[in-house]
């Protein structure tokens, strides 16, 4: 977690780049689960490759561990240009990249809980993990001037929303 408080170096970061590296490293695990990553072609933007790496690297993840049995995972990967106002009512251009599964989703009442360090919705026994790769998430895309945000449905699958603005200051 205190790793992704550190400002790494910000450069212009391809984002086609990092999800080639991320399907790489997680080869094993794609191919054990039979997972299928669908992308549209992604923007650059401006930010920490490392990152942008431990970013998506924990949402597939996440999105092949919480499968449903006997359905072989499916990841969508999304890209759309939205603008939304800021506080002051300004408008902003924001990068929405969009990771959709087909997994075993959640309860709306956990939605709120998931990016909280530690918080597991599930026992240890049933799925491993420490309960922080969300609150990594959520930490990065602060890092970023960006928000994380999810929505889901219990047997259906939940949908991870990334928004990097196109302009940082």
């Amino acid at each position: 977690y205190a790793f992704s408080a550190i400002k790494d170096e910000v450069a212009i970061v391809d984002l086609n780049d990092v999800l080639a590296d991320v399907q790489e490293d997680l080869e094993l695990l794609i191919k054990d689960r039979q997972a299928k990553i669908l992308s549209v072609p992604l923007p650059k933007i401006q930010g920490s490759k490392v990152q942008m790496r431990q970013l998506f690297a924990n949402l597939i993840t996440n999105a092949i561990k919480y499968s449903r049995e006997d359905v072989e995972p499916q990841i969508s990967i999304g890209y759309e240009l939205v603008e939304e106002k800021d506080g002051q009512g300004k408008k902003i251009q924001f990068h929405k990249i969009t990771l959709t599964d087909n997994g075993i989703g959640m309860e709306k009442s956990h939605l709120s809980k998931i990016f909280t360090i530690f918080q597991r919705l599930h026992l240890r026994t049933e799925y491993s993990g420490n309960g922080i790769g969300l609150a990594i998430c959520k930490k990065i895309m602060e890092n970023h001037s960006g928000k994380i945000e999810v929505q889901s449905e219990t047997g259906i699958g939940s949908s991870f929303s990334l928004y990097f603005p196109t302009i940082i200051k």
